[in-house]
């Protein structure tokens, strides 16, 4: 399961990779900073995601965010943007023919936005009802409140979106001093996947992304808190079905790859498809819950594990009683071997059906040298997988599943007063 691809620099230091794919017909072309929510300060909490959406609405030659979206439409192609709370990415999909327009497009984009301040109260009035679209709904409100309380009250922890009073403040000044500090050679990685003329896109890219670039540090705050007792919070809300996030802090990128591969093949078992052990017993089994799965976040020297799950209100704790029973059991037996084999398998066929998404992979590869990782290829991951036992899922369990590292968010009609015994019921 070989994945080609071709690394180099452009003259200014802008890394490239390139995942050649001559089956499709069509060139992705992704430009990825190391820059999100967690390198703001608290004044300016939402400016790395303020500025993704000012920054494509028009530049001094394509003069509005129509204009833009216009020469993408014509040839069929998309284009799209996002922000975390590391990195930040624009894209374009285009025929494979028209990689030049692709190429020009993000370039122009990125080096000569206009920033007027038209626009930039437009995207201000856009981005203030997005954040109040999310407090209105219970899953998006209870997602943001569960990773806030996890991560904690810092850059890490706060929203990606930033906060009505933050957002209402940023300025184009600010918005230039902030793509200035982070929008560098030094903290850019270009992705391109798909029919690719190598020769012919290495020129282009340095024509459009190779100009000279100040060199500059991006510090952020570490995010290295001590937890030492288990917190839960409920969020009143006037809505039939209960929302849950349970989520156990664990290891980041500074941990071993195959330490990595353990906690989500762990994850898998539990809760990361429809066969799995967490939606057979309480959802299949019991009907205790409408739906529920696993997910994690994990960053550079943190990360957490979680389970979330939307619950029939009057089975709630019944629910939470038998996690707490699968989760004990993972950390004192494991898994049954077929449930292992299962999930080994799930995770190695998807990876060789992934191996068709040139775009991705490129952009996974990206990401590898932004985090200043080692560039994690399908045979790594693959031997990685096999190498896992029970033994070794059984020991991630007991360092992760413990009282101390949860966190736990319910979203329903329930009294706040009641968050102390949903701490009783916590048993691992």
């Amino acid at each position: 399961m070989k994945l080609k691809f071709t690394k180099f620099k452009l003259k200014n230091g802008i890394r490239i990779i390139m995942v050649p794919k001559k089956e499709t017909e069509s060139v992705h072309i992704e430009v990825i900073f190391k820059v999100g929510s967690r390198y703001e300060t608290p004044d300016i909490a939402g400016i790395a995601h303020f500025l993704e959406h000012t920054v494509t609405d028009g530049t001094k030659k394509r003069k509005a965010a129509i204009d833009i979206q216009k020469e993408i439409d014509q040839v069929g192609g998309f284009s799209n943007a996002y922000t975390s709370r590391e990195i930040t990415g624009y894209f374009v999909r285009v025929p494979a023919e028209k990689a030049k327009l692709g190429i020009d497009i993000l370039s122009d984009m990125l080096y000569h936005p206009k920033l007027t301040s038209k626009d930039i109260n437009k995207e201000k009035g856009v981005i203030i009802e997005e954040i109040r679209m999310y407090e209105d709904n219970p899953t998006e409100f209870g997602a943001r409140k569960f990773i806030e309380l996890i991560l904690g009250d810092n850059s890490l922890g706060s929203d990606v979106i930033g906060n009505v009073k933050t957002v209402g403040k940023i300025d184009r000044k600010k918005l230039i001093d902030f793509k200035s500090k982070f929008y560098t050679p030094n903290n850019t990685v270009i992705a391109i996947g798909g029919r690719i003329k190598e020769k012919e896109t290495r020129e282009l890219l340095n024509k459009y992304f190779g100009k000279a670039g100040e060199k500059k540090e991006n510090i952020y705050e570490k995010n290295n808190i001590l937890q030492l007792t288990p917190k839960v919070k409920i969020i009143k809300k006037d809505v039939d079905q209960a929302k849950l996030f349970i989520g156990f802090r664990s290891f980041g990128r500074d941990r071993s790859e195959q330490d990595r591969e353990i906690a989500e093949l762990l994850l898998r078992i539990l809760g990361g498809t429809a066969s799995s052990i967490l939606w057979d017993e309480i959802r299949e089994k019991r009907g205790l819950a409408y739906d529920i799965g696993s997910f994690s976040f994990i960053f550079d020297e943190t990360g957490f594990l979680a389970i979330e799950s939307g619950l029939n209100l009057s089975k709630l704790k019944e629910a939470l009683k038998l996690i707490f029973k699968i989760l004990k059991e993972a950390k004192e037996k494991g898994f049954k071997e077929k449930d292992i084999k299962r999930a080994k398998d799930f995770n190695m066929g998807r990876l060789a059906l992934s191996i068709e998404n040139a775009p991705a992979w490129a952009t996974g590869i990206a990401r590898d040298l932004l985090y200043e990782k080692n560039i994690d290829l399908p045979e790594d991951i693959i031997r990685r997988i096999k190498k896992i036992k029970n033994s070794d899922l059984k020991r991630i369990a007991r360092e992760v599943f413990r009282p101390e590292r949860l966190n736990m968010v319910i979203v329903g009609p329930i009294d706040p007063s009641k968050e102390k015994e949903y701490l009783k019921l916590i048993k691992l």
